[in-house]
């Protein structure tokens, strides 16, 4: 599952720096997993960044939970729509995830994520 192993700050926003959680990863943990772009960037980019991201997990004994490629036009989140899907894909599977791990692999859309 998680452990907390501390706390940080990276990079600056309006109104401060970006608080950070740090935490270990047990082998046995499920991690629900969303990849979101832009419209504007080539969507070959989401793809090719989905397909590294989704190799970590496996190499390290991690689960990952994420919609299907096919499920929106580049397997990432970028509507409000496509978020809505993923919060229910997560609602549905909440007993199982230990976490959230978000990826902007081309600086994609953090406000469909939110």
């Amino acid at each position: 599952m998680l452990r907390n192993i501390g706390q940080g700050t990276a990079g600056s926003r309006p109104g401060g720096a970006y608080r950070l959680r740090l935490v270990e990863v047990s082998p046995a943990a499920t991690l629900g997993v969303i990849v979101a772009t832009r419209g504007v960037f080539n969507p070959e980019l989401t793809v090719q960044g989905r397909r590294r991201l989704l190799s970590l997990p496996e190499k390290l004994g991690i689960k990952a939970l994420i919609g299907d490629e096919s499920a929106t036009s580049s397997g990432a989140v970028e509507t409000e729509q496509d978020a809505r899907r993923y919060a229910a894909l997560f609602q549905a599977n909440r007993a199982r995830i230990d976490g959230i791990l978000v990826s902007l692999p081309n600086f994609g859309g953090e406000l469909g994520v939110m």
